[in-house]
């Protein structure tokens, strides 16, 4: 999968195109010239036609998110000969999946990864037809990540020929972790592309299998800045829990308290500054907020995860130089 130009994000939309003329540009704009393969509909034809794209370069990854009408996509073997032969590891997030190549069918229903080779002929059913299916389709939902061939098999060997048996805990690490590249906090500056390219590619190499040395590098850096940005994402989720803490983080990923302990350091601050740094914010941000004017005070401590009133009031002095009722003021 390849693009002309290397934007730092991109988006592409059929809603760009009138309805009757929707199907071809994403046939002419998108699918010949990037996926390099053709396209067809999967759903009879009926209703308007929808695709979207949104990606971003990143380092030796191309990461797109893929949503819209269920479609077929054909590659040839004249196209396979075109010179693309990267290798596109598939996350199939919602609705069925289907994949035809090197005489195999590969299918996956719900959450589940592929790997397609371009340097192959494929077909690739993503949502089922109309008449296939006994209840409405939902839209396709695809995460894509196109790797040159020569990179991947290099620190994963058998990528390319065996079906994949991802680990769920690593995938879902790996949909956490690239779900923040669409977003506000996608990087833009060269130097964190690269960074986050980099990490990706260590989880898509424990997820097709990588050699030792490969699988160990990956760990140490791949998965460990994606276990990381899970536990943030968590703590920032469960900050009015007053049980927030290391073991509540641990059991819920799946790894030592020690481990939780070393990488928030690592990031900079220790688990309890960092939860106590991100209540107070929170708890500023509420008190200055006019809408919570008739809340009391102790009412925002609490809803903040403070189960002490005293301790919170010593705190809040200690970090903004005045007592919270001062600071409401």
């Amino acid at each position: 999968m390849r693009l002309v130009m290397k934007p730092a994000m991109f988006h592409f939309s059929t809603d760009l195109y009138p309805e009757r003329e929707r199907l071809d540009g994403w046939q002419e704009e998108f699918a010949r010239r990037v996926i390099m393969a053709d396209v067809s509909r999967l759903d009879g034809g009926t209703g308007a036609f929808a695709a979207h794209v949104a990606g971003q370069h990143l380092g030796k990854v191309l990461f797109t998110s893929n949503w819209g009408s269920p479609v077929a996509f054909a590659r040839d073997r004249k196209q396979a000969a075109d010179g693309d032969d990267d290798l596109t590891f598939l996350v199939n997030r919602k609705g069925p999946m289907r994949l035809l190549q090197r005489g195999e069918t590969v299918m996956q229903d719900g959450c589940g990864a592929l790997l397609v080779d371009h340097g192959r002929p494929f077909e690739l059913r993503a949502g089922e037809s109309a008449a296939e299916a006994a209840a409405p389709v939902p839209p396709r939902w695809v995460y894509a990540y196109a790797i040159p061939r020569r990179a991947l098999l290099a620190a994963a060997p058998q990528a390319g020929t065996r079906a994949l048996a991802p680990n769920p805990a690593f995938l879902d690490y790996l949909i956490r972790y690239s779900e923040k590249m669409l977003g506000p906090d996608a990087p833009a500056h060269p130097a964190l592309t690269q960074s986050v390219g980099d990490h990706l590619f260590d989880m898509l190499v424990l997820l097709t299998g990588g050699s030792k040395d490969a699988t160990e590098q990956a760990q140490q850096r791949g998965l460990r800045a994606a276990r990381l940005s899970a536990i943030l994402d968590f703590i920032g989720d469960n900050l009015a829990d007053p049980a927030l803490d290391r073991d509540m983080i641990a059991a819920a990923h799946g790894i030592g308290t020690r481990y939780v302990s070393r990488l928030m350091e690592e990031h900079g601050e220790t688990l309890s500054h960092h939860v106590l740094r991100l209540r107070l914010d929170k708890a500023a941000a509420l008190l200055a907020d006019p809408a919570s004017r008739g809340r009391r005070v102790s009412d925002i401590a609490y809803a903040c995860g403070f189960s002490d009133l005293s301790y919170f009031n010593r705190a809040f002095r200690r970090r903004f130089g005045l007592s919270p009722t001062a600071y409401r003021a």
